[in-house]
């Protein structure tokens, strides 16, 4: 097992299998960062029309 590439930097430690696929924990933060994503994108496009 290895540290999850993601939790490098936070407070606490996520111990994940090899496979990302198996570790609950990687699927949910990157199934938000790319929510998060999509988000900071329609705000990008929402500014955009509100300034035109």
């Amino acid at each position: 097992m290895t540290l999850c590439s993601g939790t490098h930097s936070d407070s606490h430690i996520e111990v994940c299998f090899d496979d990302r696929n198996s570790c609950p924990a990687c699927e949910i933060r990157e199934e938000l960062e790319g929510k998060v994503g999509a988000l900071n994108e329609r705000i990008k496009e929402l500014e955009a029309e509100a300034e035109a």
